[in-house]
């Protein structure tokens, strides 16, 4: 919330803001910030939304944010790479490559930083879509590796069976 406070003094973007997803103890904690850096009108917080309405959020929307402590294996990302939109993810040591390089990396430290990536999502236009290409390949490749491991499983599954036949007697 300070990152999108940043950008409106800083950079003169004024975005829109959604918040989705329950409660897990936080949201008064949020309330009090959106009041405290004046962001009422551009922060909404949605609480659970259907998978309808998640969907049109996300085509409808200039990025995902997703400033988190936890991961790095979260779904969100995938999904928006999925919907060709680009996202701003906490920038993890465990992060593969392949990742990072579908990503505009946030540092949690710096709310400067959130601010100067969003505004390198509308004023950069190439790197954006560069980054939502790299995330719709990134979908592609662990489509493929997700296909080869299941015949990987399947093989040990066959061997597996084939083996035991010849222990039960029945």
């Amino acid at each position: 919330l300070e990152g999108i406070k940043i950008l409106k003094k800083k950079y003169e973007l004024t975005l829109d803001v959604v918040f989705t997803g329950n409660d897990k103890g936080n949201l008064n904690n949020i309330k009090k910030l959106i009041k405290k850096f004046d962001l009422n009108e551009q922060v909404h917080v949605l609480g659970f939304v259907t998978e309808n309405d998640l969907i049109q959020l996300y085509r409808n929307s200039k990025a995902l944010i997703m400033p988190t402590y936890f991961g790095p294996n979260n779904i969100p990302p995938l999904e928006a790479f999925y919907y060709g939109v680009p996202v701003l993810y906490s920038n993890f040591d465990t992060l593969s490559v392949d990742f990072k390089e579908c990503i505009f990396s946030l540092d949690l430290d710096d709310p400067f930083n959130l601010a100067f990536q969003l505004n390198n999502i509308i004023k950069n236009p190439k790197l954006k879509d560069i980054k939502i290409k790299n995330g719709k390949k990134f979908l592609k490749l662990r489509e493929t590796k997700q296909i080869q491991d299941t015949e990987v499983y399947n093989s040990i599954f066959k061997q597996y069976i084939s083996k035991m036949k010849n222990w039960k007697v029945e």
